[in-house]
């Protein structure tokens, strides 16, 4: 079948690319006639130097000296998945661990794609907020567009960074065995004189 239409081609292509030559004015032209005469070249001279080889192949299979070629097998590329990710406003400068512990950092006021745990965390510490918050509106892009400096970030796997409000101690009353509690009884109010001599 290559050879029957081997030489109809050549012939269709070289006057292909004589019609294109003819337009001698156009550099694109004369361009598109050097390239489909050189095409048909190399085509005639590597079937010339193969075709001998694939007569030799039939015969070679015919009588068991060659195994048969085999199908082509279609190549099936695997199913990736990916991880599930939320959308929010980052409010501040972020820090983070991604799905494939790749530590990943964002500055403030852009959308950013987090873990869904994450994205909790996130929003729990207030450091974004969701999508729909009319703060993205306002403040979506204004940022530097500059990486954010370090110590600007704030880690949410860790809880820490500049604008992560620290949890206040409790006050609660000392209690202890060695203080015993003292009934003072019911308050009173005292009233004082005031002398308003000088």
């Amino acid at each position: 079948m290559i050879e029957q239409q081997l030489a109809p081609w050549l012939e269709a292509t070289r006057s292909l690319a004589a019609a294109f030559e003819a337009i001698h004015w156009r550099h694109e032209c004369q361009q598109i006639s050097g390239y489909l005469r050189n095409c048909a070249s190399e085509v005639e001279n590597a079937t010339k130097l193969a075709s001998p080889e694939w007569h030799t192949a039939v015969t070679h299979v015919r009588d068991g000296n060659l195994p048969l070629p085999r199908d082509l097998e279609t190549f099936v590329p695997p199913t990736v998945v990916k991880p599930e990710l939320v959308q929010l406003f980052a409010l501040f400068a972020l820090e983070w661990t991604d799905a494939d512990g790749m530590l990943r950092q964002s500055a403030k006021w852009l959308d950013v794609e987090l873990p869904p745990e994450t994205a909790a965390h996130a929003l729990r510490l207030k450091l974004c907020a969701p999508m729909s918050d009319p703060r993205r509106q306002q403040l979506r892009g204004q940022g530097s567009g500059r990486p954010p400096e370090p110590n600007w970030l704030n880690n949410i796997d860790n809880e820490t960074g500049p604008n992560i409000a620290t949890p206040s101690a409790a006050l609660d009353p000392i209690r202890h065995a060695a203080f015993t509690p003292i009934d003072r009884g019911k308050g009173f109010t005292l009233k004082v004189a005031r002398d308003n001599t000088v």
